[in-house]
């Protein structure tokens, strides 16, 4: 940071910028911003393994399938202003929502009920925010007067309230910074003071309560990570007193330079927003300080990238998911960054050319006015405190649930950052490509790398069988046949037919009704005589089809066919043919007549009433024969005489 800058900024924006952090991440409390609902991180997959085949020409899906922890249907990354002038404008005035004014607001606690605490530093005030955006005075001089005094809520004093938290009990405990105190609010509202040092630099910051009930915090200029034990003995954490420095080492052998924020990561470490030397820094349970992210005394300002090859601009804020990642607030660039468990640092919200501004949107189309904290609650919702050029402040919300999509799908798909579901229809062919999709909830986060390949749609719309639920198709189905016929006894009223598809992406309708392959159509009914059934087969493409035809052909009561006992084949008009009446109603029918030695003279496959009394074109002598009709697969047969006349 310009020596001129950071000159200006350490009696005034390095004061009102201070971190508080509110959750211990081994600590469970009764208050939303400690508790978390999602008790797993999500797991994701999509289609095989993360192989996804994507169709050409026809409508395409693909939806993540999470066997891990519930993935709210929200917009990672969005901002909106909850309360606050949306222009910045300083002011001490309570309301609704935008009406409400602050004047450089600082570290923020939720309640149980889900009301949220903001410390209006120079205001001197505690305000609250209800879950419907109305902000009232909670403790501190109704006009914003400065002072020390305890009593019930806005009868006390504060002097540039700073870093709050909760503890188990429901008490807020807040850092009063230019009082050198530590001061609690009761539930009822009550103010009194825990613990005061005027005898050294004592400027807390950050406050937040490990497992075995130890407040933890920063002091800015006493350059010292320190805790206050529950009967109020304060010791050293790390860092020296009034010692600034950017050294690494175990515990007072380290420096800090304006440390502001603190939080647990998830294997019990504190990672510190160590402000002036523009480093994220790490303490392990042992006292050992590490830089972790960032660089002190460097020109560069921001940048992205791996832990200490990123750049920073007054960090002040950092917030953990228990999955392990680090939000980190930086000030100065006036954009919110995110570092992920395996060092990696992007920009998350903000302007990507660090510019200040107003702006509601998501991710880098929202902005900020130096951004000093950020506070998670148990839903996954990020709120924002913004301290503002000129002592201007606003309580910004961001959504960090959901769904990312990190590269480019083919043209003609789209992702839904709420579902995680990609969809469309791809405009044209594709070479395989990549792109990282990550799930987040409030305990954590599961990325998958999805490998999109392109296919071109089947062009493939035949069958490989079609079954009659009654008689036999003839001919014998093949798939290359589109034709075919079927006889069923008058007593056959309906018929299914059951088609299977060569190619499963193909679709099927029967008389214009879906079927799904390889299973019976709805019946249809069957009138006697002819009926004809349509199979239709489309191909995945939508545009190939193949028609199938069944003529089913159901007889009259077989009682009403008659076959005619007497043949006159003389060329009069009368009797000149055999007559069976109504055979054409069984286009499988068969037909055998036999002289009186046994000897076939006529046989016939679907007869329909053509016979002359001729063998091999020669006229059959007077006399009786028999004959055997058998009408069809599974119909009756019917056996008799008839005599052939020529006088």
């Amino acid at each position: 940071m310009n020596q001129l800058i950071r000159a200006a900024l350490i009696p005034f924006s390095c004061a009102n910028c201070k971190k508080a952090v509110l959750k211990g991440l081994s600590l469970l409390f009764p208050i939303l911003f400690t508790q978390n609902v999602f008790a797993q991180a999500p797991n994701i997959i999509y289609g095989n393994n993360n192989n996804v085949k994507v169709t050409g020409t026809i409508p395409f899906t693909t939806t993540p399938a999470n066997s891990g922890g519930a993935v709210p249907p929200t917009i990672y990354g969005q901002v909106s202003t909850v309360a606050g002038s949306p222009t910045g404008l300083p002011g001490f005035v309570n309301g609704l929502g935008t009406a409400a004014l602050f004047n450089n607001s600082q570290d923020m606690a939720k309640d149980a009920a889900g009301n949220l605490y903001v410390a209006d530093a120079s205001n001197n005030a505690i305000r609250m925010i209800t879950p419907d955006g109305l902000v009232s005075t909670f403790a501190g001089n109704p006009n914003g007067l400065p002072g020390f005094g305890d009593g019930q809520d806005t009868t006390a004093f504060f002097n540039y309230p700073d870093g709050l938290t909760f503890d188990s009990s429901g008490n807020l405990f807040v850092a009063d910074y230019y009082n050198q105190a530590i001061r609690k609010i009761s539930p009822s509202g009550m103010v009194t003071t825990v613990y005061q040092n005027l005898t050294e630099e004592f400027d807390p910051q950050s406050l937040m309560f490990d497992s075995t009930g130890n407040l933890i915090f920063a002091l800015q200029y006493g350059y010292q990570i320190v805790k206050l034990s529950p009967s109020n003995v304060l010791t050293t954490i790390a860092g020296t007193n009034g010692l600034p420095g950017a050294d690494d080492g175990i515990g007072a052998a380290a420096r800090f330079d304006g440390p502001t924020d603190s939080r647990f990561d998830p294997a019990g470490n504190l990672i510190i927003a160590d402000a002036l030397n523009n480093e994220l820094r790490k303490i392990t349970p042992d006292g050992t300080v590490t830089t972790i992210a960032g660089k002190y005394n460097d020109a560069i300002l921001y940048k992205n990238g791996l832990d200490t090859a990123a750049r920073f601009n007054y960090p002040t804020g950092v917030e953990i998911v228990q999955g392990g990642i680090i939000y980190i607030v930086d000030l100065l660039n006036n954009d919110i960054r995110r570092m992920m468990p395996d060092g990696t640092i992007t920009l998350l919200a903000g302007s990507p050319t660090q510019t200040p501004g107003n702006a509601d949107g998501i991710r880098t189309a929202a902005q900020f006015d130096e951004p000093c904290y950020l506070r998670m609650d148990k839903t996954g919702v990020g709120y924002i405190a913004e301290w503002g050029l000129g002592g201007a402040s606003r309580i910004r919300k961001i959504i960090l649930t959901g769904y990312t999509l990190d590269g480019t799908l083919p043209p003609g798909l789209a992702f839904d950052p709420t579902t995680g579901i990609i969809s469309g229809t791809v405009t044209a062919p594709f070479t395989a490509q990549t792109d990282t999709i990550t799930a987040y909830n409030a305990t954590g986060y599961s990325t998958a790398i999805v490998t999109l390949t392109y296919q071109p749609a089947s062009t493939v719309a035949t069958l490989i069988n079609l079954a009659p639920s009654a008689g036999v198709l003839d001919p014998s189905f093949v798939s290359s046949t589109t034709h075919y016929v079927d006889s069923v006894s008058n007593a056959t009223k309906t018929i299914t037919l059951t088609p299977t598809v060569t190619d499963s992406t193909a679709t099927i309708t029967v008389n214009g009704k879906p079927v799904a392959s390889g299973t019976p159509s709805d019946a249809i009914p069957l009138a006697v005589g002819s009926n004809t059934i349509t199979v239709v087969v489309t191909a995945q493409d939508g545009v190939t089809t193949d028609t199938y035809t069944v003529v089913v052909y159901r007889g009259e009561a077989p009682d009403d066919i008659n076959c005619n006992n007497v043949l006159t084949p003389n060329g009069d008009g009368k009797n000149d043919y055999w007559v069976i009446t109504d055979i054409g109603l069984y286009p499988q029918n068969n037909v055998i007549v036999f002289d009186k030695g046994g000897r076939v003279v006529y046989s016939k496959r679907s007869y329909n009433n053509e016979w002359d009394g001729t063998l091999n074109g020669r006229p059959l002598a007077e006399g009786t024969y028999y004959f055997v009709v058998d009408l069809g697969p599974n119909l009756r047969k019917f056996k008799g005489s008839i005599s052939i006349l020529r006088n």
